[in-house]
């Protein structure tokens, strides 16, 4: 991260390098993560597979590509930082009815909490990007 900054990266490209430190630090994919079995680089080593170009993208497909540079991937995590903040957000305005309301904190009323405020921070979003809020009420919704 601190590599990102120096070298003046957007959030984009440090919330990329953050998900790779992750990746490379997590147990459970740091030990499947190298094997990288069925991405299409791999395929084309083993002679499987003859093109290991992306079939959303056209680049060559290794994990990395796959997980954290592909141009879905980029679109997944374009708007993450907002999600984490909207749940930061209503943690704290729990915390808050609780102190100054006496309001105990449910699971359940948390989640929907969460559903309404996203719907309302979807207005704040390009209109081409409001199908991120629609995903995140879905998500909030079966919680």
């Amino acid at each position: 991260m601190a590599r990102a900054r120096a070298s003046g990266r957007t959030d984009g490209y440090r919330l990329v390098d953050w998900l790779h430190y992750i990746l490379l630090c997590t147990p459970t994919l740091h030990t499947r993560k190298p094997r990288c079995r069925s991405c299409r680089a791999n395929l084309v080593k083993k002679h499987i597979l003859a093109d290991p170009a992306c079939e959303l993208c056209g680049q060559p497909e290794d994990c990395d590509h796959l997980i954290l540079r592909c141009r879905f991937a980029v679109q997944v995590y374009r708007h993450y930082s907002s999600f984490i903040l909207l749940v930061c957000w209503l943690l704290w305005k729990s915390r808050n009815e609780l102190v100054f309301q006496n309001i105990t904190p449910s699971v359940g009323r948390f989640w929907l909490a969460c559903h309404d405020e996203a719907r309302l921070w979807s207005h704040r979003l390009k209109i081409e990007d409001r199908q991120i809020a629609d995903a995140w009420c879905l998500l909030f919704s079966s919680m």
